[in-house]
């Protein structure tokens, strides 16, 4: 037993021993107990003095919204290295995550599950990268999210942080919580930090424009000739691994391959797609790094005076795609 005086009979002059041994034990194995949930990403970090509100909050949400916009280029690269020499932001990346941490998963709708699960695997992924950047350049002078700690495939088993109280790994959130849902457009929208993943977007994503958002992600995984391209000559498209790798996804979800493209496809008329075969491109790891400097914040732009007839635009939406393969 640790701590057998404990276990033993106590007169009443063994109170004070008593109590003192009843101490140590509660503050050490409290201890422990604090240290296993709030620290994450293999023990390296803790998030226990954030504060943080349900990440469906508004302020929250614009928060994240911001970040992207600044550190995601017109390429849907992301400026890690800048990121990185922004002290202030590297903080609101975390108050980000302690925002997920803290959201009660049962008061959430299913679309609003299903955004918050897919921003906080692109903001864990994010946040991944920005705290190990230095591993992930290999030997060979390249960088990828599989250099760290020269984990390979085990990257995204070997990290945990805390989200909607429990402590998680990036292919618990994807394969136990994601997947399920049955929607296989969310391999658009999860982002792996490799330049095989379909482009990360420069937004939030959010619950009442989601499935529109999604929509969007595939049509642009099909037409945009990054991921996808069509051979008109020979009758084959070359798409990415993630169609290959999780083909069991697209087939429960439209039934198969060929249906899914046919639902998206702008580049060829849709009914000529059952003429065409499917080809996979080998899977570029690299890390989806942009060396570019942000934009300067703008200058706020006065609110319009009423009736002026002038609106500010809509705010878009979006992220990107990660696998375990």
């Amino acid at each position: 037993m640790f701590l057998s005086p404990i276990a033993r009979p106590l007169e009443v002059s063994d109170m004070k021993l008593r109590n003192s041994y009843y101490f140590i034990a509660v503050i050490t194995f409290s201890g422990l107990g604090w240290l296993a949930a709030c620290q994450d990403q293999g023990n390296n970090f803790s998030y226990g003095q954030l504060s943080g509100d349900s990440f469906i909050g508004a302020k929250t949400e614009s928060d994240y919204d911001a970040l992207l916009q600044k550190y995601v280029d017109s390429e849907s690269f992301v400026r890690y290295e800048a990121w990185l020499k922004d002290s202030g932001d590297l903080g609101k990346l975390k108050a980000i995550l302690e925002a997920f941490a803290n959201t009660d998963e049962k008061t959430l709708s299913p679309n609003q599950r299903k955004a918050l699960y897919i921003n906080a695997y692109n903001a864990l992924t994010l946040d991944l990268i920005l705290s190990h950047y230095d591993e992930t350049k290999g030997s060979d002078g390249v960088r990828s999210i599989k250099n760290i700690g020269n984990l390979g495939n085990s990257v995204w088993d070997h990290f945990k942080w805390r989200v909607t109280g429990k402590m998680r790994t990036l292919n618990e959130i994807e394969h136990k919580i994601l997947r399920p849902l049955g929607d296989a457009r969310i391999h658009f929208a999860i982002v792996c930090a490799s330049i095989g993943c379909p482009p990360i977007h420069n937004r939030a994503f959010k619950t009442e424009t989601l499935d529109t958002t999604l929509d969007q992600l595939a049509s642009q995984f099909v037409n945009s000739g990054r991921s996808t391209t069509f051979d008109q000559n020979q009758e084959v498209i070359t798409t990415s691994k993630i169609l290959d790798w999780f083909g069991g996804d697209f087939k429960k979800h439209f039934g198969s391959l060929t249906t899914f493209f046919e639902r998206f496809v702008k580049v060829i008329p849709a009914e000529d797609v059952k003429k065409y075969s499917i080809k996979f491109s080998d899977y570029d790891w690299s890390l989806n790094e942009s060396l570019s400097e942000p934009e300067p914040t703008p200058t706020p732009t006065p609110s319009p005076d009423p009736g002026s007839g002038t609106e500010n635009p809509p705010p878009g939406s979006g992220t990107e795609n990660d696998l375990d393969q």
